[in-house]
């Protein structure tokens, strides 16, 4: 980790593809990261309600709410939060609605995990 110091608290992965979400946390912990996972924007809001997370990652296209609908929802829950979001759709605007629905970063997919951990320490100055 070069001498840097990990996030205050675990970074939330949600996507509802089991290894995409797998593979990306661990990835991040080989990083010094703490990661927690859950497969649904549902799941995620029941978790924050419960337990502070230093950011979330989470993907657009899931069944139920939409990572872009998760964004609205987490700057009225959550307004502090830093929220990443990642897609694959980068040509159809969504990286445009995802930041005004609130998203601190916007990331294509396939995401480069050395920049995903980039971005992190950056947004979490650590």
């Amino acid at each position: 980790m070069d001498g840097e110091s990990p996030p205050a608290g675990p970074v939330l992965i949600i996507d509802n593809e089991d290894d995409s979400r797998f593979l990306l946390c661990e990835a991040l912990r080989a990083r010094g990261f703490l990661t927690l996972s859950v497969a649904s924007a549902a799941a995620a809001l029941l978790h924050l309600a419960r337990a502070k997370v230093a950011a979330v990652v989470t993907d657009v296209q899931m069944p139920g709410m939409s990572g872009i609908e998760l964004c609205r929802e987490l700057r009225r829950s959550h307004p502090s939060l830093v929220v990443i979001v990642m897609s694959s759709a980068v040509e159809d605007g969504t990286w445009a609605a995802a930041i005004a629905a609130g998203a601190t970063s916007f990331l294509p997919k396939p995401v480069k995990v050395d920049t995903l951990a980039g971005e992190l320490r950056t947004l979490l100055e650590c």
